[in-house]
């Protein structure tokens, strides 16, 4: 031990020489002071670089963590912006024919529509609504009528407004509401063998013309 001791203060003598310090002006006490501090600052050199390693790891994960979190938003960002810029595709609800008997086929069931309409009134269009309504347009050169029918008891003719006139007659035992303003009915609709119907004048009908019509439904 205390040749130990005495290598120490030999080395540190040494040390003291090279700095131009006389050893021999210094007590033992002293030399230990001396000796305790430089064995103290070698410990906080070794702390300094401990923290800077400890330093540099954290900041490295870092590092690494920014650049996987760049890396998986550069990889799903383009895959979010192709689903937004597809459009949602919406069935279309009206499918157009050309002929009466095909749609009626479409449709599933034996319809049964007008065999005749008032005089100057031409077929003009055949629609399915939803798969489900049968919707034919007869025209003039300015006026139009929209005949509908439809499995079921809805209402199905898509026309809400209030008239001033509502009434019921009947005709071939089928009890009809008629709607309208003035002499004019704009809107006729029954139920026949759970089947729907409806007619739909924007100009206006007369009485006598919608008996008609309802009369040559088969």
């Amino acid at each position: 031990m205390k040749d130990n001791d005495t290598n120490s203060n030999d080395n540190l003598l040494e040390y003291l020489d090279e700095m131009e310090i006389y050893s021999v002006e210094l007590s033992k006490d002293e030399l230990q002071k001396i000796h305790k501090l430089e064995l103290e600052k070698i410990k906080s050199k070794k702390a300094k670089v401990s923290k800077r390693f400890f330093n540099w790891k954290i900041a490295s994960g870092l590092v690494a963590a920014c650049f996987a979190l760049v890396l998986s938003i550069s990889i799903s960002v383009p895959k979010i912006i192709e689903h937004i810029d597809q459009p949602t595709k919406i069935a279309n609800p009206y499918i157009e024919y050309n002929d009466v008997a095909t749609a009626i086929e479409e449709l599933g069931y034996d319809a049964m529509v007008p065999a005749k309409m008032p005089e100057e009134y031409t077929l003009s269009n055949i629609v399915l609504i939803n798969d489900t309504i049968l919707s034919i347009d007869y025209e003039t050169a300015s006026e139009k009528i929209n005949y509908r029918t439809s499995e079921g008891t809805e209402d199905i003719s898509g026309d809400f407004t209030n008239y001033e006139n509502v009434k019921q007659i009947q005709i071939d035992n089928n009890d009809i509401t008629i709607k309208g303003n003035d002499d004019k009915i704009h809107l006729a609709s029954w139920k026949h063998n759970n089947q729907s119907f409806s007619i739909y004048s924007k100009q206006g009908l007369s009485q006598k013309q919608v008996i008609s019509i309802i009369e040559n439904i088969e």
